[in-house]
This record gives C-alpha cells, sequence and structure tokens, in this order.
C-alpha cells in the first residue's frame, strides 16, 4: 500500500500482553477508539477489518510473533517494531514496568505506523 493511501485510512496501534492486547486506532491526528481486548487473534483481526485498518503494529515482546503471522496470513499489513527503535519524546517516557502498563502504550506505536517509522525484527524464520 502506499504511504498516499495509507495516510486517508485508519492505523491502529496495539499494546500486547499475555491474557490482553490494547487497541488504539489512529486516522490522520485523531485517535478514533481505544479498547482493551482479550487476547484472542480472531477477535483482533476482527476489530481491525470493522475499523477499516490500513495498518497495524506493535513492539516486539515476550508475546511473541503469533498475532502478526495470523494478521499477515489474513491479509493485513502488520509489523512488528523493536522496542528500542520506536521514537519516544521524554514525555511519553515512563519508567520501569508500569511503561507497559499504560493506556497510552497502544497509541504510540500506531501513530509511529502512521509516520512510517520503526524498524521490524525478523521473526523466527519469517519476515
Amino acid at each position: 500500500m502506499s504511504d498516499d493511501t495509507t495516510t486517508h485510512l485508519p492505523v491502529a496501534g496495539l499494546d500486547v500482553h499475555a491474557a490482553s492486547i490494547r487497541l488504539a486506532v489512529v486516522l490522520k491526528d485523531e485517535l478514533l477508539d481505544e479498547r482493551t481486548l482479550p487476547f484472542d487473534c480472531q477477535l483482533v483481526e476482527r476489530e481491525l477489518r470493522r475499523r477499516g485498518v490500513a495498518r497495524v503494529c506493535y513492539e516486539a515482546g515476550p508475546t511473541g510473533f503469533g498475532l502478526a503471522r495470523h494478521l499477515r496470513d489474513a491479509g493485513l499489513q502488520c509489523d512488528v517494531i523493536a522496542p528500542g527503535l520506536v521514537p519516544r519524546r521524554s514525555s511519553d517516557r515512563v519508567e520501569g514496568r508500569q511503561a507497559r502498563r499504560t493506556q497510552a502504550g497502544a497509541a504510540l506505536p500506531g501513530r509511529d505506523a502512521r509516520a512510517g517509522l520503526g524498524a521490524e525484527p525478523r521473526a523466527g524464520g519469517r519476515a
């Protein structure tokens, strides 16, 4: 998908945890929706399609790449971004474990996906 097309369609950022996924949908600079879903790949796919999301991304973490593989196999563009390469302002930083639990955690990767930022790590033999 070209960058021109993606700027007119919503993008989503996910904050993925073992039991839940925080979803944030952004269009241009407007947060359209933010909610917490149970960790269910099919439910996340359905929510993304319902909102017409063009691109989705989340930070790599201990949950692995199963969600990314599922979304890619379903035909959605999904990027898994290396946490150290996600640009953050000093005002976005929260020290310690609390950083992963913030509600804004999902909006940050979504904002960066819209801008085309971040680098994708390799997923266990699959890119």
